[in-house]
């Protein structure tokens, strides 16, 4: 199986299926074969394509997620992600809350977190859920404030991880 999700993978990265797609696949195999997902990890571990930045925020996402347990990663990636919930059982536990499930364009809640992901080739105007309007939110994995009002401008092949 884990060959199955890693040629799924593969096919993401060469914009071959596109990321609703490749969610799909991620979850169903989180579900029936939690060891792909954990070799799935390792395999991305020294890509650092935006793409691949993606897919380890997917990941990352899952409940009871196999990038937590990385403590010896050189990847900085997976360290800033495994520090952002250290010590938070909780956010490992949740379950992700669908908001907007796009071919390429995906919003979803976990926690106290709003994960927003723009796969086209082109920035995207993306309406936010009514709790993230009118306010100021910080992106966690620009460093950044950013004042809203109902919408987002998300940059191609990006995302943004938002606390409010």
């Amino acid at each position: 199986m884990q060959k199955e999700l890693i040629n799924e993978i593969n096919l993401y990265l060469e914009n071959e299926i596109d990321l609703w797609d490749l969610v799909g696949e991620i979850t169903y195999y989180s579900t029936v074969d939690f060891n792909s997902i954990k070799e799935i990890v390792t395999y991305l571990e020294n890509n650092e394509s935006d793409e691949a930045l993606i897919v380890e925020t997917l990941l990352w996402a899952l409940p009871n997620s196999p990038i937590r347990s990385l403590t010896n990663t050189t990847n900085s990636f997976y360290k800033f992600l495994i520090d952002l919930k250290k010590s938070d059982d909780e956010f490992y536990n949740e379950e992700i809350v669908w908001v907007l499930t796009e071919n390429h364009k995906i919003i979803f809640k976990k926690n106290n977190l709003l994960f927003i992901f723009n796969d086209e080739n082109y920035d995207c105007e993306i309406e936010l859920p009514n709790e993230y309007c009118n306010t100021t939110l910080h992106c966690l994995n620009c460093n950044e404030e950013i004042n809203v009002l109902n919408s987002l401008n998300v940059p191609a092949k990006t995302f943004y991880i938002i606390e409010k």
